[in-house]
């Protein structure tokens, strides 16, 4: 019900906010966009992941293993860009804000879906020697850098309303890592 309730109030967030950036017809500066399309690259690359974790299995061996880590590596130094991009400045204005809190809403359950799917496959990467380890120290770096990404764009100056929607996102994130990992760490 609370996620229900903080969902409607950050998609009357989003309509005020395109309807006011409509009226000023401000434009997003170049570094707001160079963040927001690092943001997107990096949630690609987490979507072509997906496939390959969904169809994983012990019998495919080390190669199949080998193949979802180095696309979470490729995860890893697009979310390292993004922070860098996203970083790199003190302030987003008002549609900035709201075109970088749309693309994290929408990446948000796809990321929990790609953690789901890893979990999922727990026992197919137990099998395989030091796998669970692997995937473990992957999830765990790439919610390192997808928090301090979150943690950035929430330092900006801006409104309440944005903190308050900025925040139950980067909580939803946390908690979906963090339960991913405990996850993979419990003995089967």
């Amino acid at each position: 019900m609370r996620s229900q309730i903080i969902a409607f109030l950050f998609a009357c967030f989003l309509v005020i906010t395109v309807n006011a950036a409509t009226l000023n017809k401000r434009e997003i500066s170049p570094a707001a966009q160079k963040c927001i399309n690092s943001i997107k690259e990096a949630g690609t690359q987490l979507e072509a992941t997906k496939p390959d974790i969904d169809k994983f299995s012990s019998a495919d061996g080390y190669m199949s293993a080998l193949k979802i880590h180095n696309k979470e590596q490729l995860i890893e130094k697009l979310l390292k860009e993004a922070n860098n991009n996203c970083c790199s400045f003190d302030r987003f204005a008002t549609e900035e804000i709201a075109s970088v809190l749309g693309v994290v809403t929408d990446l948000v359950p796809r990321i929990v879906e790609v953690l789901t799917s890893i979990v999922s496959k727990k026992l197919a990467f137990k099998d395989l020697t030091l796998a669970t380890t692997i995937v473990k120290n992957d999830i765990q770096k790439v919610g390192d850098l997808t928090s301090s990404l979150t943690e950035c764009i929430l330092a900006k100056k801006g409104f309440l309303a944005e903190k308050i929607v900025g925040n139950t996102l980067k909580t939803q994130l946390d908690n979906a890592f963090s339960l991913a990992v405990k996850t993979l760490e419990k003995q089967a």
